[in-house]
C-alpha cells in the first residue's frame, strides 16, 4: 500500500514523536552500513532509541546514536541469545522505567530497513483499529507442518513490528514477554515466539494490521517466497534471510528476488545500495555467483530505445500453446519485441488451434506471418513440437534469430511456485523492449 503523502526522506520526519524504537543486534556484526542506516532512520521516527547489542559492539552503538540523551544502549543479558531475547530484555527495561505509554517499534539487524515512508498503520496502529502492526506474516494454513494450528490465523512476524501504546499496557501482553523463554535454535525460536504471540493476541481479541490483505499472498512465509509483492506494497523491511538463503532453495521456491531488487533500485536506491553492500561482504562467493543474475546482469532500458531494425531481419517466435487461454499473456510478451517477427505455434487439439487463430485474427496478425499446427502427440513437454514439428523451418536458414516460449504451468507444485517459475522464465527472455534491445 503506497502512501505518497508521507515523506520519503528520513530527515523530513519529525523526531519529536512519542514513540520508542527497540533495535536488536544479536551478534557482533561484520562492518555493515545497514545498521548505521537503520539507527539513523529510526531516530527520525521516534523520540527514544533503545539498542540491544553484544558488549563488544556497545561503544559503536553509542557512537551511532550520536549523543541523543534519551537514547539507550543495553548490553545483551545473554550473549548470542537472539532477536527475541533482545526484544524481551528491552521491553522489560522499558516497563521498569515507568515511562509514559507510547507506541514501540521493534526490529533489528537481521533485516535491512526501515523503508520509508512507513505505512500509516505502522505510525499509529491504534488508528487502524489494531493493537499492533507487522511487516508480514506466517500463514500456518498453507504449510502442512503447522496446519494443525491454522485456527490461530495469520501469525505476525516480528522482523519489523509496532506495538501500540494500549498493547504495551495490556497485562496479558506484559505477562507474555516476562514469561517467554526463547529456544536455542534460531529459526525454531523465532517461529515459536511468533506463534505464541499470535495465540495470546487471539485470546485477548486483539487485531494486527498488515501492509497487504490476506488474499494478496499465497505462501506460508511470504517474506521469502513473495518478497517482491511485499516490497511493491511498501513493507518496511527486507529480511536478510532472503539474501542468505541457499541458492538451491531460491530455485526450489522460485523466489522473485530480482523483481524486488529492481523495485528497490528504482524507488529506494539507498536501500538497494545497502543490499548490494551486504551481499558483497557477507555471502560466500559460490552462493553469490549461483544467483548473481538476481541482482543485475542486463539493464531493462535500451541504449537506443528507438531502434526497430537489425541486420538479422525478422525473427521467428516459436510457441507451444498447450494452454490456448494463455495467448493474451503471450501477446503482451510479443509486444515487447522491438523488431518484426513471425509466429509459429503448436497446440494439442483442433479446438485450441481455432481459438488461437481467432485470437491472432483479432490482433491483426496476417496469415503470412503465422502458422498454427496441431501436434500428433504432446510428448517431450514442449521440445518435440519445436524440434520435430518445425524442424524443416528451423533448418531452412530463413531466420537467424529465434525466440522460444511455451505455456508454462506446473500443477504438481503450489500455484505460487508455478507462477513464479513461469515469470522467471519469461522475464529472463522478454522482460521489456529495452532489455531485448
Amino acid at each position: 500500500m503506497r502512501q505518497s503523502a508521507l515523506p520519503k526522506d528520513p530527515s523530513t520526519v519529525s523526531s519529536d514523536l512519542p514513540r520508542v524504537a527497540i533495535y536488536v543486534i544479536p551478534f557482533l556484526p561484520e562492518p555493515d552500513d545497514h545498521i548505521a542506516y537503520a539507527i539513523a532512520a529510526l531516530q527520525k521516527l521516534v523520540g527514544r532509541c533503545v539498542v540491544v547489542c553484544p558488549e563488544g559492539f556497545a561503544a559503536t552503538a553509542r557512537a551511532l546514536l550520536a549523543g541523543r540523551t534519551d537514547d539507550t544502549v543495553l548490553v545483551q543479558a545473554r550473549p548470542k541469545a537472539g532477536i527475541s531475547a533482545g526484544y524481551r530484555q528491552a521491553l522489560i527495561w522499558f516497563w521498569a522505567q515507568n515511562l509514559d505509554p507510547t507506541d514501540v517499534i521493534v526490529t533489528g539487524s537481521h533485516v535491512i530497513g526501515p523503508l520509508l515512508p512507513l505505512d500509516p498503520r505502522a505510525l499509529n496502529p491504534s488508528e487502524a483499529g489494531a493493537a499492533m502492526f507487522s511487516a508480514y506474516w506466517f500463514n500456518p494454513a498453507l504449510d502442512i507442518r503447522f496446519s494443525r494450528r491454522a485456527e490461530i490465523g495469520l501469525v505476525p512476524s516480528l522482523d519489523f513490528a509496532v506495538f501500540s501504546a494500549s498493547l504495551m499496557q495490556n497485562p496479558a501482553f506484559r505477562a507474555f514477554w516476562r514469561g517467554f523463554k526463547s529456544r536455542g535454535d534460531h529459526r525454531d525460536g523465532v517461529e515459536w515466539l511468533n506463534f505464541s504471540l499470535a495465540a495470546m493476541l487471539r485470546a485477548e481479541g486483539l487485531k494486527v494490521a498488515f501492509p497487504l490483505p490476506p488474499a494478496a499472498l499465497e505462501t506460508y512465509e511470504p517474506a521469502l517466497s513473495e518478497i517482491h509483492k511485499l516490497i511493491a506494497a511498501d513493507a518496511p523491511c527486507l529480511p536478510l534471510s532472503v539474501l542468505r538463503l541457499d541458492p538451491v532453495l531460491h530455485d526450489l521456491y522460485s523466489i522473485d528476488l530480482r523483481i524486488a531488487l529492481d523495485d528497490l533500485r528504482a524507488r529506494h536506491p539507498q536501500i538497494y545500495r545497502l543490499v548490494i553492500g551486504y551481499v558483497s561482504h557477507n555471502l560466500p562467493p559460490r552462493d553469490f555467483a549461483m544467483i548473481s543474475d538476481l541482482y543485475e546482469v542486463l539493464p531493462l532500458s535500451a541504449a537506443d530505445p528507438h531502434k526497430t531494425d537489425w541486420e538479422f531481419g525478422r525473427i521467428a517466435v516459436f510457441i507451444h500453446a498447450y494452454y490456448a487461454e494463455m495467448m493474451p499473456e503471450f501477446w503482451i510478451l510479443l509486444q515487447r519485441i522491438p523488431c518484426a517477427f513471425d509466429v509459429f505455434i503448436t497446440t494439442s487439439n483442433a479446438a485450441n488451434r481455432d481459438q488461437i487463430d481467432e485470437f491472432l485474427d483479432g490482433q491483426g496478425v496476417a496469415p503470412s506471418a503465422r502458422e498454427v499446427v496441431v501436434v500428433a502427440q504432446n510428448r517431450g513437454r514442449d521440445m518435440s513440437s519445436l524440434f520435430i514439428t518445425f524442424r524443416e523451418l528451423a533448418l531452412s536458414g530463413k531466420y537467424k534469430v529465434a525466440l522460444r516460449l511455451h505455456s508454462k504451468r506446473t500443477p504438481q507444485v503450489s500455484r505460487q511456485v508455478g507462477e513464479n517459475f513461469k515469470k522467471h522464465l519469461f522475464e529472463n527472455l522478454v522482460a521489456s523492449r529495452g532489455y531485448i534491445s
